[in-house]
């Protein structure tokens, strides 16, 4: 971040930062695009698009963790890993998951 960085600044990137972690929380994707719209205006291009790379593998990476028991990851050698087609997946219960019958 520059040196010059005022509160308002500062204040506006960290909102923005929050709010584009908020909507890829609910949508899954969009933190690029959200976090470049402010950050543009504060960082520069190459500042904005690292900050992009970095904080957005690392709300990804929370996504993938918090989920990681939805997959069920067999040694079978059958490398679809997905969620199993005969069941209703609007309840958090039906998330188990596991190699579909499509693979």
């Amino acid at each position: 971040m520059p040196a010059d960085l005022t509160l308002p600044a500062l204040i506006a990137f960290v909102a923005a930062t929050f709010a584009a972690a908020v909507i890829t929380g609910i949508a899954g994707f969009a933190f690029g695009l959200i976090a470049a719209g402010v950050w543009l205006f504060i960082l520069t291009p190459l500042q904005t698009a690292t900050l992009i790379i970095a904080l957005g593998l690392v709300v990804q990476g929370v996504s993938v963790w918090k989920l990681r028991r939805a997959l069920r990851w067999t040694a079978n050698g059958n490398s679809c890993c997905s969620a199993s087609h005969d069941r209703d997946h609007t309840r958090p219960s039906d998330w188990q998951g596991g190699a579909s019958k499509a693979c």
